[in-house]
């Protein structure tokens, strides 16, 4: 199958379900995660499809505002991807050596493991797709990362694991650092796509001696379904020189800025 073929028949799945994992695209097409999860960043790039934790929404579900916005933002000249990795390059960059690490889910996470320090870490996570991206790292292979999988029941639509043995197994960790990225930020407020998966991220920041919120300037000023955690909570948020004066000044009032 041409990837311009591949790229439709997401397309139609997309719109035929409603929302798609990028997992589930891999089974229907027969292909990779990875193959799938660039399409899914290009058609997104276009404006085609919504992209959202773990997978994407229909631009045509009426029902999605929040993702429906970032779409026609995503279509906008040169995107966001530039934007994303930069923030993922700075969080990465507070990553040090022997550090016990804790990764979230989202675009800018799985960014964030590709540039992580080819040190000796300690990696967790909920995510299957970040967990799939650090088994896939060179780093990985020559052994130089230890990772840690939490398990419990896996939520399809964010492809963490979410559930009450998730929380259990987090409360045996601890954490030098621990990262999360959002799809809003308003009023001190962090927005997430599951209130009860933002329950997970909350525990990780409380076994952690750092905290960091990392998100591009795009998610400022923006709200969405559920509320996960307050800016107060993290010791800073990581993100791009396009926020402007007034929203730093606004974030500001609650944690710290990196840009």
């Amino acid at each position: 199958m041409l990837k311009a073929e591949r790229q439709d028949a997401i397309i139609s799945l997309c719109n035929e379900r409603r929302s798609l994992t990028v997992r589930e695209a891999a089974k229907a097409l027969s292909v990779s995660d990875m193959t799938a999860r660039r399409d899914f960043d290009e058609l997104a790039e276009q404006g085609r499809i919504a992209r959202v934790y773990g997978g994407a929404r229909s631009v045509f579900d009426s029902k999605a505002a929040g993702p429906l916005e970032e779409a026609t933002h995503r279509s906008r000249p040169g995107g966001r991807r530039s934007e994303k990795e930069h923030v993922a390059r700075l969080a990465a960059g507070l990553v040090k050596k022997g550090d016990a690490i804790y990764l979230g889910s989202g675009s800018t996470i799985e960014t964030m493991v590709g540039l992580l320090p080819r040190t000796r870490l300690r990696i967790t996570t909920a995510s299957l797709s970040v967990f799939g991206l650090v088994v896939d790292s060179e780093a990985y292979d020559s052994g130089l990362y230890e990772l840690h999988l939490l398990g419990g029941k896996y939520d399809r639509t964010t492809m963490m694991f979410d559930s009450p043995q998730t929380y259990a197994m987090i409360a045996s960790y601890g954490f030098d650092r621990a990262f999360e990225s959002a799809i809003g930020i308003m009023d001190g407020i962090v927005y997430g796509h599951s209130a009860t998966a933002g329950y997970t991220v909350r525990l990780a920041f409380g076994a952690s001696r750092e905290s960091y919120l990392i998100a591009d300037s795009s998610k400022i000023g923006k709200r969405d379904r559920d509320g996960y955690c307050s800016l107060r909570e993290v010791d800073a948020l990581v993100t791009d020189d396009g926020i402007t004066a007034e929203q730093r000044a606004e974030v500001e009032r609650y944690t710290k800025v990196i840009c």
